[in-house]
């Protein structure tokens, strides 16, 4: 039985395009996902992201390398081939802030579908669907 878990302290840049600003404390979460079975979690740290500007989320995403190896044959195929695909699904609870005047509670969600290659050790590909529910 294999059992290994390995964390990886994340930074994540983040544009935010709109005239709001985004600020957020614990409760924060990400769920990463191979081939529909989960492999990692993470609690995101607080932070704000500027009205049109950028900012950066924290992290900390613990692998559980026994979860990737429950099917041994399609992992071996997917490290053979050079490239796996994996899903994160975001989920970050906070506060609005438009033109310093009105805030409202908000909910960010970010539902990624991303391939990474395995002999350069980086993302090869994303793509993202974000939305945010007042």
């Amino acid at each position: 039985s294999l059992q290994l878990n390995i964390t990886l302290l994340l930074v994540v840049s983040v544009h935010n395009p709109n005239p709001a600003s985004f600020a957020y404390a614990s409760g924060g979460h990400t769920d990463l996902t191979y081939r529909g079975v989960q492999v990692g979690a993470a609690e995101i740290d607080p932070g704000r992201i500027p009205s049109r500007g950028d900012g950066n989320v924290s992290l900390a995403l613990t692998l559980q390398a026994d979860r990737f190896a429950s099917d041994l044959l399609q992992l071996i195929g997917d490290v053979e081939g050079g490239a796996m695909q994996l899903e994160a699904a975001t989920r970050i609870p906070g506060k609005v802030n438009i033109l310093g005047l009105f805030k409202r509670r908000a909910v960010a969600y970010s539902d990624c579908t991303f391939v990474f290659g395995v002999p350069e050790m980086r993302v090869r590909s994303q793509q993202c669907r974000d939305r945010t529910k007042l």
